[in-house]
């Protein structure tokens, strides 16, 4: 990926790349087709949100884009737990900027827990004990485990 510059020209241009994978991804969705490059837009949302939200006229777009790339990814708890934490760092820089306390970021904490949780707990092999609330209601496989956690 190139060098990220921070002219306000290059800060759109990386806003409207994320917008774009966000819209790609939700009709990939929508029409069902193969979900794969999701996984690559979903990287590169993560690495333009952290720039964008070093300005505080772009953490509005840094924020919609990291939590709409979250809404269209499934299967990849590491990387749905990373764009999260991206998500978090986002909202609480605008905490700091407003003064204000968003509602947002105490839930958005609590799933990002549970995302740690589920993932320590498929590393140790302990199916039976991952929380399926923060997940999409897959079936399990033959021996009990659910893909996303395999």
């Amino acid at each position: 990926m190139e060098t990220l510059q921070s002219t306000p020209e290059a800060l759109e241009k990386y806003a409207r790349i994320c917008y774009d994978y966000c819209e790609k991804a939700q009709k990939i969705l929508q029409e069902q087709d193969d979900p794969s490059p999701i996984t690559g837009w979903a990287r590169e949302v993560i690495v333009y949100a952290k720039h964008l939200g070093q300005f505080e006229h772009m953490l509005g777009a840094a924020y919609v884009v990291t939590r709409d790339m979250a809404e269209c990814l499934f299967d990849h708890p590491r990387l749905l737990l990373e764009l999260k934490e991206t998500e978090l760092e986002i909202l609480e820089y605008i905490e700091a900027v407003e003064h204000h306390d968003l509602e947002i970021t105490d839930d958005l904490r609590a799933e990002i827990n549970t995302l740690c949780h589920n993932i320590q707990a498929a590393d140790e092999g302990r199916w039976e004990v991952i929380d399926e609330q923060l997940g999409d209601d897959e079936p399990e496989d033959d021996d009990g485990r659910y893909d996303a956690w395999a």
